[in-house]
């Protein structure tokens, strides 16, 4: 038992990372609560939210790539919970989103391990931009 306590608590070396961790488990709750949801809008402003949660929890970890793709997902989802409006239906949006995601992990790119946020948010931002519920769930659950 002792071992599984020392490997649960191993990677928490400091105050700010207990602090980031409680801060990462409310996107993860937040995740549950969007998969119950059947509405597309309900969706995405739900994750809109576990984005924010996400982007701060990264910040306070220092890994910047994370928090600042997170920040770009937050504004997506804003704007792709509007697509039932002509000002916020054009198929130049999603990809619009792609090239920014990818600016923005580039202006602060810091490892290899960098590349898979940007993978996850172009798989996210396909699936939001679904209609149909099922095609929405399946391409972010992949990302």
């Amino acid at each position: 038992m002792n071992y599984f306590i020392d490997w649960l608590f191993g990677g928490f070396n400091s105050p700010r990372d207990i602090i980031a961790q409680i801060i990462g488990f409310i996107p993860l709750l937040l995740s549950y609560f969007i998969f119950l949801k059947s509405d597309r809008r309900k969706i995405i402003l739900y994750k809109a939210c576990a984005d924010l949660f996400s982007a701060l929890h990264f910040f306070v970890l220092g890994a910047f790539s994370g928090g600042a793709i997170n920040m770009v997902n937050v504004l997506r989802n804003i704007i792709f919970s509007q697509k039932d409006k002509k000002w916020a239906s054009s198929n130049i949006i999603p990809v619009a989103f792609m090239v920014f995601t990818f600016v923005s992990a580039v202006l602060t790119f810091q490892g290899a391990k960098d590349v898979l946020p940007i993978i996850g948010s172009w798989l996210a931002i396909i699936g939001f931009w679904q209609n149909d519920i099922k095609l929405l769930r399946i391409f972010n659950l992949a990302g």
